[in-house]
């Protein structure tokens, strides 16, 4: 068996994502708010997922369609 801890494994997905260039959506965070939103300890149930979906929709909203900055006159 092998086990890391979540802040390992945190410190490792932050690392590979900095890396390349990508951003990291903070589910876990959100989901670990509502213990009911799992099936067991690690998978999301129906209500999850589709929670993990709207935060990688959002996330990926605002990169495709960044707010924009008024032109200074």
């Amino acid at each position: 068996n092998y086990f890391i801890s979540e802040a390992v494994f945190d410190y490792i997905v932050r690392a590979v994502a900095r890396r390349h260039g990508a951003i990291v959506v903070e589910a876990g965070q959100v989901l670990a708010q509502d213990a009911s939103l799992y099936l067991d300890l690690a998978h999301p149930d129906e209500r999850g997922h589709r929670i993990v979906a709207t935060l990688v929709n959002n996330a990926l909203d605002s990169l495709l369609h960044p707010p924009q900055v008024a032109a200074q006159p």
